[in-house]
């Protein structure tokens, strides 16, 4: 499918990409936070304002009064005048001063009336930057706590992407190693594992450990399924199996027939397990016991198109001497699995069936490989 391209000076205005939501949100916290300050500002600068009218009023008629009354008193005495012109100086005085005072009066009402509305307006600019400021900060708290889950949910995302990424990966490379692994290609199955970015991953463990059984090197593999369990692997009933497995295989019947018997009590209906633990049983007594014959049922009640469980019960039915159970099941198994048509002619197991006519038109050994 063709992408469409888009220039990076081209935002799409439609959809934020999660990565902007802490860049618009810190941005606009900036914003807020100088719109606050501004406002508080102002409502600092008017108080100065008012408060710096009033003193420099107040002391301007202050000096005017006293520069008056000292040239009204030093006057008559710089000129030489007489006693009753410095009477008549200081009626001046109290004249002006009384002048001054009605003045003053007049003017500090005006100036009242001037500094009532300042401080009206100073007031309702601090009442109403205040309000803003509370509003602001209350803004501010949520978009903080709004940029701290968009940062919680980016870093989520990210880690969920890189999960996912790395999830596919090992996806991927254990479907390739399951291939070679069907294929018998033990050694490439192995390579691939080998080459998992994460070796202490208990699945990747537990593979190699199958492998290595495969491989013939059962302690080895042993060694593996138990560092599968000591890092996690999560089903137990396949651990105990495969352990079990592997000591089988190295003859070691009584210890494998233990860890067959932990994997039922991890999963009482375990098929592998009951599938393996027949064939023991099987190897160690030489014989056809009646448990190993309820296990395989089992395995196909739960699934009846399971091949190898029917496949081996044919051959303990045919050990007993049972034909027709035997025929039964061996008809089933082909039917799944064709190539057992070829492998039950040449399996001792039948030896006893090989002259029956049932069992040579259901082989046909004519058509066998092996008899060509």
């Amino acid at each position: 499918m063709k992408k469409e391209s888009r220039s990076m000076n081209q935002p799409n205005t439609n959809h934020w990409s999660l990565s902007q939501i802490p860049v618009v949100i810190e941005e606009k916290l900036k914003n807020l936070s100088k719109t606050s300050m501004r406002q508080l500002g102002l409502g600092v600068l008017g108080v100065c304002i008012l408060i710096s009218s009033f003193l420099f009023v107040y002391h301007l008629g202050q000096h005017n009064l006293e520069l008056y009354i000292t040239e009204c008193l030093t006057k008559p005495y710089i000129q030489g005048e007489s006693t009753s012109a410095i009477e008549q100086a200081q009626n001046m005085v109290l004249n002006r001063m009384n002048d001054n005072a009605r003045s003053t009066g007049n003017l500090l009402g005006v100036l009242k009336i001037c500094m009532a509305l300042i401080t009206l307006v100073v007031a309702s600019s601090i009442a109403l930057g205040f309000v803003e400021f509370r509003r602001s900060h209350k803004e501010k708290d949520q978009l903080t706590e709004a940029l701290t889950k968009a940062k919680e949910n980016f870093k989520e995302m990210m880690s969920e992407l890189g999960k996912n990424k790395q999830d596919s990966l090992k996806g991927f490379l254990l479907l390739k190693a399951k291939i070679y692994y069907y294929q018998k290609d033990f050694s490439k199955c192995r390579t691939v594992l080998k080459s998992m970015p994460d070796q202490d991953d208990p699945e990747v463990i537990f593979s190699l450990g199958a492998v290595a059984i495969n491989q013939f090197k059962y302690n080895k593999a042993i060694s593996l399924f138990h560092e599968a369990r000591v890092k996690g692997y999560p089903y137990l009933a396949d651990i105990y199996c495969h352990i079990g497995y592997a000591l089988m295989m190295d003859e070691k019947y009584d210890e494998a027939l233990e860890k067959f018997k932990a994997a039922l009590k991890e999963h009482h209906e375990h098929p592998e397990t009951l599938l393996f633990m027949s064939y023991c049983q099987k190897r160690m007594n030489g014989k056809v016991i009646p448990e190993m014959i309820s296990n395989l049922e089992v395995i196909i009640k739960n699934d009846p198109a399971n091949a190898l469980a029917l496949y081996n019960l044919a051959c303990y039915h045919a050990l007993l001497s049972e034909w027709e159970e035997s025929k039964e099941c061996l008809e089933r198994s082909i039917e799944v699995h064709p190539p057992f048509k070829w492998v039950a002619w040449s399996d001792e197991d039948f030896d006893s069936c090989k002259t029956q006519k049932w069992f040579i038109d259901l082989l046909q050994p004519n058509n066998c490989p092996s008899n060509k």
